[in-house]
């Protein structure tokens, strides 16, 4: 979940009120909200007891952005024991009263089980309609939920409205995935072109998943010397498979010179990336000794890793070497 402040910070004059614009109500803060802001404070300093005071008077009065707060104390056990049913209560009391990041956390809630029975149906009401609230994250968890059926019917127009409006408010993941609705046809004619617009746009304003999807795009096009933009880019934003994909670019000195402790660079980064393709690899270069001296336990490690994530090349190779004793 995000850091309390931005949850707040951002938000929460746009809760307080729909009639007001928000420049005014910046002005014109109520008294409530000032001590608000003076628990938001004391939150920031991890001064929990003197918080949970002063928003005890808040919740009293039902002041939407308190009560989320009060639900992150008893989430974190900051002055309360950690009661994840008290958290989520307060919580939906919150998302009820119109609180975005409450209407988010109470679906992440419904998703995971926590403090209440695991509901993707549940789930799906919150996130959309945090969305509709405008919390910026919401947006592609919503729409993903409608495009894949999670919590109810597949409904790709709805799906591809939400990566829209996510995409006018800000959201690189809406943007990457208003491209891939145009490539798949998803609520909206295919259009290549239109795809490729918005992969770059998304890129462009910093994601790495749509970095490396540009990557994948170039590649299969043998344009060699462009995927490995794309993917050193992606890589430098942190994307794991993009790290696999630069490994697999010079073991076979494409669109770079061939090299093969380069590709042991990133095969390692990638793993540590968490990106399981780069574990077996790992493991192979280990095994026949690439780049690094053969080490069978070290191959066995990296093949038992991958296996346990269950990986199917993981576990056939473990067994495989094993198999060898």
């Amino acid at each position: 979940m995000k850091s309390l402040r931005d949850y707040i910070r951002v938000m929460l004059l746009v809760c307080l009120s729909t009639t007001v614009a928000l420049a005014a109500a910046d002005e014109a803060k109520s008294p409530d909200d000032t001590a608000y802001e003076g628990a938001l404070s004391l939150y920031d300093a991890k001064s929990y007891a003197e918080a949970i005071r002063a928003l005890e008077p808040l919740i009293a009065k039902k002041h939407p952005a308190g009560l989320n707060l009060m639900g992150v104390m008893y989430r974190i056990g900051g002055g309360v024991p950690a009661d994840e049913v008290k958290s989520a209560d307060f919580y939906r009391q919150a998302a009820e009263a119109g609180f975005p990041a409450a209407a988010y956390n109470i679906a992440m809630l419904y998703r995971s089980g926590s403090g209440v029975p695991k509901d993707d149906a549940a789930s799906r009401k919150w996130m959309t309609r945090a969305a509709e609230l405008g919390w910026l994250d919401a947006f592609a968890e919503a729409a993903s939920m409608h495009s894949n059926g999670v919590g109810g019917p597949v409904d790709d127009a709805a799906a591809l409205d939400l990566f829209r409006r996510g995409d006018k408010a800000g959201s690189v993941a809406c943007t990457h995935n208003v491209g891939w609705s145009y490539e798949n046809g998803r609520g909206v004619e295919k259009s290549e072109a239109e795809a490729l617009k918005c992969y770059t746009r998304a890129a462009e304003g910093g994601s790495a998943v749509s970095m490396s999807h540009l990557g994948d795009k170039a590649l299969n096009a043998k344009d060699f010397a462009s995927s490995c933009t794309w993917y050193r880019k992606a890589a430098d934003a942190g994307d794991g498979r993009a790290m696999q994909s630069l490994a697999l670019a010079y073991w076979n000195g494409q669109g770079v010179e061939k090299d093969m402790w380069q590709s042991m660079k990133w095969i390692s980064l990638g793993a540590k990336a968490g990106n399981i393709t780069s574990v077996v690899w790992l493991g192979w270069f280990y095994e026949h000794g690439y780049a690094v001296e053969a080490d069978r336990n070290m191959a066995i490690k990296y093949y038992q890793r991958a296996a346990d994530a269950g990986d199917a090349d993981g576990k056939a190779r473990l067994a495989a070497i094993q198999a060898t004793r």
